[in-house]
């Protein structure tokens, strides 16, 4: 009786088809969908073998194509079939269907663990060419090309991974794993970093820096808060290490505690005396241990003030009384404007004895590199523009030296503007050389006639 039944039912499920079938159009699709979703859930690799004989003109019909093809890729993944889901994500580029990244990138770790690297590097090299900017993707490139012993390539997929990534994390992740891959040939630089907070999160922003100057760095953090004792001890790692660069940063609450109490008139008088000859001291001793660049960061007060909003109009107000110091420090040694107002964070101070987020940390490296790329000899000394189109609006071969755009009021101020940028240059020794193929009889009269012409 039970197989009678089953067959009974088995006829039924036919008789119904045909009768949907043949009514044709939507509910046919539908019909299709409903099959192709049980094939996928149940025997993937059946419903591939259909769809991959299929041509594009019997593709075109069926509903939801992409979402199909998603779902099935993923179940022939799961079903271990690695070999038709490689070839239905190839078959889907060939077709115009464009799958999700996670596709592929399941795919590249399924071949991975299954010892196929150069068939999962072929694939994440697809889903990089189709979409540069997937950071997993590159992510996963790089874990093929370190595993592979390319060193050159895997370095050159940090450098982009942290492009794309700007993050603090990425940053580090990527510091580290150079510390696995060896280094790179390149110019060596040695830097110390002197604080008397925690700074160690800005190495990884500075290691991306160097990298991107062509630099190979090598870092020296002094311990937490111990840089008197480092700079005043001639035995100290700091000097083992023999620095190129230090960067003194320092902050204003650490040396100074009470800023948030309201102190006096004298206390901040007596205050700034004490920082004057503290900063100087060590200065000193670093200059006589060491024939490295010394850089000291500004102080920035960038708490609230007991004062108010009353804090610049009294006498005893903090930031009048840091910009005091800060010109104390710009007259004795020079100091690098290297903090700036909201650049610091009260939460990481409190939690961690830090004072940057990853957007200040980013802008210090950035501005430190200041100092580095000169010491290293990176700095451009000369500037090669074009005059057409640069130094003027216009082609001055076809429109006369009057009819060029150049004067105050747009267009034309933007290339006087530009021009004095130039000009401004020239005042650091930087050179201005000129690589045209204008005719020298119809710009010399511009360059050295033109009324509003900046560069002669």
């Amino acid at each position: 009786m039970q197989q009678r039944a089953e067959h009974e039912l088995k006829d039924w499920i036919t008789a119904a088809e045909v009768a949907l079938l043949e009514s044709g159009g939507q509910v046919t699709l539908e019909r299709f969908s409903w099959l192709a979703l049980g094939l996928v859930r149940r025997s993937p690799e059946k419903l591939w073998d259909l769809l991959r004989e299929a041509s594009k003109r019997e593709l075109d019909k069926v509903p939801g194509l992409e979402s199909l093809l998603e779902i099935l890729a993923k179940s022939l993944l799961g079903a271990e079939r690695l070999g038709e889901a490689a070839d239905l994500v190839k078959a889907a580029s060939l077709w115009g269907v464009r799958l999700s990244g996670s596709v592929y990138r399941q795919l590249a770790w399924a071949q991975m663990r299954s010892g196929e690297t150069t068939r999962a590097e072929a694939t994440i090299r697809e889903l990089l060419k189709r979409d540069a900017d997937d950071v997993e993707a590159l992510r996963l490139l790089y874990r093929l090309l370190r595993e592979s012993g390319r060193t050159t390539a895997a370095h050159d997929a940090l450098n982009r991974l942290v492009e794309l990534d700007p993050s603090g994390g990425t940053a580090t992740f990527a510091h580290r794993e150079r510390g696995k891959l060896g280094e790179m040939p390149g110019r060596p630089v040695r830097m110390a970093i002197l604080s008397s907070y925690v700074l160690d999160p800005l190495i990884p922003f500075l290691d991306v820096e160097c990298r991107r100057a062509g630099l190979t760095p090598a870092f020296y953090v002094t311990p937490f808060n111990q840089y008197t004792q480092e700079v005043f001890n001639p035995s100290s790692g700091l000097y083992s290490f023999g620095p190129e660069i230090v960067f003194v940063a320092l902050d204003l609450e650490d040396l100074f505690p009470a800023a948030r109490r309201a102190p006096s008139g004298d206390e901040l008088t007596r205050t700034r005396d004490e920082i004057r000859g503290t900063i100087a001291a060590l200065v000193r001793e670093l200059h006589a241990n060491s024939d490295a660049l010394i850089v000291v960061h500004e102080f920035a007060f960038t708490g609230w003030s007991p004062h108010g909003i009353l804090d610049n109009r009294r006498a005893d107000g903090l930031s009048r009384w840091t910009e005091d110091v800060n010109r104390d420090l710009a007259e004795d040694i020079g100091s690098s404007r290297a903090a700036t107002e909201g650049a610091q964070s009260r939460k990481l101070h409190y939690m961690a004895r830090m004072r940057h987020g990853d957007a200040a940390l980013r802008e210090l490296a950035h501005h430190s590199m200041r100092y580095v790329k000169p010491l290293k000899g990176l700095t451009r000394k000369c500037v090669v523009v074009d005059l057409d189109g640069t130094l003027w609006g216009g082609v001055v071969g076809e429109v006369g030296p009057e009819g060029i755009q150049l004067g105050p009021t747009a267009p034309g101020i933007e290339f006087v503007e530009f021009q004095e940028a130039l000009l401004n240059l020239t005042k650091r020794g930087i050179l201005l050389a000129i690589s045209s193929k204008n005719n020298p009889d119809d710009v010399m009269p511009v360059l050295r006639e033109h009324k509003h012409m900046v560069l002669r």
